[in-house]
């Protein structure tokens, strides 16, 4: 497959794949992940404006691959929000845009977000029930 009959597809899946996500409110795309007969097509997000498309055999140990992908993309996505800083191209959002100082030890202070608990019981639907 030539690489940008690949990214056309790739940025079709994407719009499906950020639209699911929106919909049923899992928040914003991370990761795409296409089992075929044949292997997979990830896709992992690599900052504000990149993503990081990788193909893999039907035999991959697919932790790796999502171990890798991940770091992959965000490396990459750092190197081209920086980029992209330096030329004044994108918008960086405030939240994105500002890091915390760091605390006095010289390490960033890490943040948490609050959990919703899940429903449990008897009457918690579940991914079978139809």
């Amino acid at each position: 497959m030539e690489p940008e009959g690949l990214a056309a597809l790739t940025a079709t899946a994407l719009g499906v794949a950020v639209r699911m996500a929106d919909v049923t409110g899992r928040g914003e795309l991370r990761e795409l992940l296409i089992r075929g007969v044949h292997g997979y097509v990830a896709t992992y997000a690599a900052g504000r404006t990149a993503v990081l498309t990788l193909l893999a055999q039907d035999r991959v140990n697919v932790g790796r691959l999502h171990l890798e992908g991940r770091r992959a993309a965000a490396r990459i996505g750092e190197l081209v929000d920086a980029e992209a800083a330096a030329r004044g191209l994108g918008r960086v959002t405030p939240a994105r845009a500002t890091k915390p100082a760091p605390a006095a030890g010289g390490t960033t202070p890490r943040t948490r977000t609050t959990r919703v608990p899940r429903a449990t019981g008897a009457n918690a639907p579940t991914t079978t029930e139809s």
